[in-house]
């Protein structure tokens, strides 16, 4: 499974998709690519997650606590849109968060509801309009359903 994280706003919002199962080895680079970043804040910083082409999300202890440990001293939002109706992963954030002190809010269904969140938060923390999208139609073929893609290209549109 790919996985990208990058900056949405150098030094302030960490942003990372994923694309399709998430293996153990994905995830621990993932953690690196995060824990490389949160030395490289410049201030308060922020974590927005895509998770609309997540089709398994690893949702075991260990991986949790990866997560939370490269974490630990982060002063933001962690932010995920995408998995609105997946109640396991859901639970998983909200224990864990509490755990940790990370201010995180419910996932939101849609980008557009995160990114005002995040404005009227932040003024200086206007992320773009749309959600950037790192992976190529191969990428996206070769990992996810037709229906999920049709899915995500509609909620770009608009």
């Amino acid at each position: 499974m790919p996985v990208e994280t990058r900056w949405l706003i150098r030094g302030r919002v960490i942003f990372s998709q994923a694309l399709g199962d998430v293996s153990r080895v994905n995830f621990d680079l993932f953690i690196a690519d995060i824990d490389a970043l949160m030395h490289e804040r410049t201030g308060e910083i922020h974590f927005v997650q895509d998770l609309r082409m997540l089709t398994q999300p690893n949702s075991n202890f260990n991986n949790v606590r990866k997560l939370l440990r490269v974490m630990r001293g982060f002063d933001g939002w962690y932010l995920q849109f995408g998995q609105d109706e997946n109640p396991v992963l859901r639970f998983l954030m909200s224990t864990s968060a509490k755990m940790l002190n990370i201010r995180t809010r419910p996932i939101y269904p849609d980008y557009a509801s995160l990114r005002a969140f995040l404005a009227g938060y932040d003024p200086e923390l206007a992320l773009p309009v749309k959600p950037l999208l790192y992976f190529s139609d191969a990428d996206l073929q070769a990992h996810l359903p037709q229906d999920m893609i049709d899915k995500i290209e509609r909620e770009d549109e608009t």
